[in-house]
């Protein structure tokens, strides 16, 4: 015989942000904002991008810097970091409709830097139209990602589409971007790598000794690289 229960057991309620999609730079995994994202149901696809740290649609896009490294893209160490916040700012606006920009943590303003932050900041609100958001922490920065994936996928009913930079990525640039590629390296780092070792040929046909020649690299990186270097790949 049934028996009528006054207490019903509710359903679990599915998650609708599993729902959710956002594709991360592979650069952006040391942050732990795909993890956060990760955590909360969303599904992170984990790629290298030409444009962008984070796309949440066909339309927005967002470049995220922490306070640190929003200042060493605009002075940067020998000079490598000089225009670099500018060149990233237009290939945003030049490849998605609604790009934005993410400034993690607080800025270390000077008295000698105050000047060029805040112009730079005014340049990206004002010469290239494009939002700055500033966040405390990585999971203010997650939950601005998922507010926004929410509200173009759930909402606005659009799709995910990533997209390249409609002008081609100069050779430079492409060796930079392989040598940051690195396990445990960074823009600051490629660039080091790559003034040391000139081509990636040199780069690669290097041993461990050589490439702790560079300041940043030290034994377990150069083993880890030097036995990426040697990995022999196969079909199965």
């Amino acid at each position: 015989m049934a028996y009528w229960n006054p207490h019903p057991v509710e359903k679990e309620k599915e998650n609708p942000d599993k729902q959710l999609v956002v594709h991360a730079d592979v650069h952006e995994k040391e942050s732990g904002i795909p993890q956060i994202l990760r955590d909360w149901g969303l599904d992170v696809v984990t790629q290298s991008l030409s444009v962008a740290d984070y796309v949440l649609s066909d339309e927005i896009a967002l470049e995220r810097k922490s306070g640190n490294d929003f200042v060493s893209s605009l002075f940067g160490e020998d000079k490598v970091g000089q225009g670099r916040l500018f060149n990233q700012v237009r290939m945003l606006k030049e490849t998605y409709s609604k790009p934005g920009l993410i400034i993690e943590g607080s800025l270390p303003i000077t008295f000698k830097t105050k000047a060029a932050i805040r112009g730079a900041e005014l340049s990206v609100l004002f010469d290239y139209g494009m939002p700055i958001l500033f966040t405390n922490d990585c999971g203010e920065t997650a939950e601005v990602i998922r507010h926004l994936a929410r509200r173009e996928q759930q909402e606005r009913r659009h799709g995910v589409v990533v997209h390249h930079s409609k002008k081609g990525v100069s050779p430079k640039e492409q060796v930079l971007f392989i040598a940051s590629s690195l396990p445990g390296a960074s823009g600051e780092l490629g660039h080091r790598i790559m003034l040391h070792f000139k081509t990636l040929r040199n780069l690669f046909n290097s041993d461990q000794n050589t490439l702790q020649e560079v300041k940043g690299v030290g034994q377990l990186k150069s083993r880890d690289w030097v036995s990426l270097f040697d990995f022999e790949y196969r079909e199965k």
